[in-house]
């Protein structure tokens, strides 16, 4: 194989500044597609979490009102601060204090 003469240099020059250019055309558009696929999957997960979220809101929410129902029920008018402590308190504890709430003598024992 011979090396190509210099009237060709130029020619040889510029098939390859071409071929880079269409390789870097090929590689931002390979590119810009990971960065695409990876926006949509971080968004996918964000929409995932946000509903997670949001059900165990739902959840919380819910067994708020169970428990201030069923002390409502058992124990009349509530002070505000019980309702501050139930509006604070995370899921777990909610939950043992509704099935304290069903066999405590005093309002007090529901949170001992």
């Amino acid at each position: 194989m011979s090396l190509p003469s210099e009237s060709a240099e130029p020619l040889v020059a510029e098939l390859i500044r071409v071929g880079a250019n269409q390789m870097g055309k090929k590689f931002i558009s390979a590119q810009d597609a990971w960065h695409a696929q990876g926006v949509q999957r971080g968004m996918e997960q964000g929409i995932e979490q946000g509903i997670e979220k949001g059900i165990e809101r739902g959840r919380r929410m819910e067994r708020e009102q169970v428990l201030l129902g069923i002390l409502e029920k058992r124990f009349g008018l509530l002070p505000c601060t019980v309702r501050e402590r139930i509006e604070t308190a995370h899921a777990p504890e909610l939950e043992t204090w509704i099935y304290q709430a069903l066999s405590a003598a005093s309002l007090g024992g529901v949170f001992a």
